[in-house]
């Protein structure tokens, strides 16, 4: 099993420990000349996944850990400086073809995080510099892709809870990004490699042997994104990420893919109002996804019936009420197109007029946040997910016709 309960003093023993740390303590100045952090991200609790319900007791633990994130982030005077976030528990969406049970794809799987470590359970491993005036942003190692919301931007931050198109969004990889940001203008751009989901498109070139670290074949990919802010009140956001996976020519499953990602987004909060604090909370993203074997160049001459580039676009809001700060409720609901290469191949079975590729899935999510302490919040969510197509993912199961797929937790996250 990837979590075990063991690891659950560990928690309790941190839970005790920052009761004991004044607020500030992971600021160290034992460099005069650097600005060093030194902090960590621990989430445990319970899961519930209704898509697991075939895997013939091979469901996720009752309690277990996602996450054990430490972290260490060091900025010099000079510009230069870096961060390094390794993580000691990572509960990964996994790949196993033989196994569509467990470990296969976003509808059916034990992973809870968000993000593929792969064979290094780095997140963000990378040098940086900042120009005098830290206009300027350097950034080169690993680390999560440029485009999309971050994690510290939205109020959910797994697999079981994110909206689907955040999860098609953001990956780990590896490469070079350059930003530039005034108070209310930032740019950004990227040249990045990898693959940063092995179930990308169930495009599994090399038997699947794919990793951040690897690029399995597939093309440099490029970042840009642009986002402008008005105040800390509102901000509004345009993504790109043109790419490709995989190697020509090559069948469904194992060939050239197209990669493409289109997001817009926006993000506003209010000031507090009146006595209780109240802030209002708005955001969502509309995306345009390009996936498919790729009807161009030798992949496309090779395969003219299987390849097709299909248009995955959706969108999903999230509106939330918060209070002093520490307890907060949110809403999100989605909406994304069902098509992907399985469908196409295994619904449509490469019929461009099938109803399939008019099939939309919707979810809803319910979260709710209460912090006990400046470090230890308790988070739950509810999800009802409706879509077409479960049994292509492994999950056989007596109200697969309901479509049953409610997923649900209730966590302790520690963060310091």
């Amino acid at each position: 099993m990837r979590s075990l309960l063991p690891a659950f003093p560990l928690l309790v023993f941190v839970l005790l420990l920052l009761g004991a740390i004044p607020a500030g303590a992971a600021h160290l100045d034992l460099w005069p000349e650097a600005e060093i952090e030194i902090g960590g991200d621990f989430i445990g609790g319970y899961f519930h996944d209704d898509a697991l319900g075939g895997t013939a007791g091979r469901e996720t633990q009752t309690f277990k850990m996602s996450r054990g994130l430490l972290k260490l982030d060091i900025q010099h005077d000079s510009g230069w400086g870096g961060l390094l976030e390794y993580n000691v528990f990572p509960d990964q969406p996994e790949r196993d073809d033989n196994d569509r049970m467990t470990d296969f794809d976003w509808y059916n799987n034990l992973g809870t995080d968000l993000y593929y470590f792969g064979d290094f359970k780095v997140r963000n491993g990378y040098l940086r510099w900042l120009s005098p005036e830290r206009q300027w942003q350097v950034r080169a190692g690993r680390m999560v892709n440029i485009i999309g919301f971050e994690e510290e931007e939205v109020p959910f931050w797994g697999r079981l809870d994110s909206p689907h198109a955040h999860f098609l969004t953001k990956e780990i990889l590896n490469g070079i990004a350059i930003a530039w940001e005034i108070p209310w203008l930032r740019f950004e751009v990227a040249g990045l490699d990898g693959r940063g989901r092995p179930d990308s498109d169930y495009n599994w070139y090399l038997n699947g042997l794919c990793d951040p670290n690897t690029g399995d074949n597939s093309d440099v990919m490029v970042e840009a994104e642009l986002v402008l802010r008005w105040r800390d009140l509102l901000a509004v956001s345009a993504g790109y990420h043109e790419g490709k996976t995989g190697s020509a020519p090559g069948s469904i499953f194992s060939g050239k893919h197209n990669d493409d990602r289109l997001v817009f987004g926006l993000r506003s909060v209010t000031p507090p109002l009146g006595r209780w604090g109240v802030r209002l909370h708005l955001l969502g993203q509309y995306s345009q996804f390009d996936c498919g074997l790729t009807s161009d160049g030798q992949q496309g001459a090779t395969t003219t019936v299987q390849s097709r580039d299909l248009d995955k676009d959706g969108w999903f809001a999230t509106g939330g009420v918060s209070l002093l700060e520490r307890a907060a409720v949110y809403l999100t609901y989605e909406e994304l197109d069902r098509i992907d290469s399985l469908v196409w191949a295994e619904i449509a079975q490469f019929d461009p007029n099938h109803w399939s590729l008019d099939s939309v899935e919707r979810s809803t999510i319910v979260h709710a946040t209460f912090g006990l302490n400046r470090w230890v919040t308790l988070y739950g969510f509810y999800r009802t997910l409706d879509f077409d197509f479960g049994e292509i993912s492994g999950i056989y199961r007596k109200n697969v016709a309901a479509r049953e797929y409610d997923k649900y937790g209730l966590v302790l996250r520690v963060m310091f």
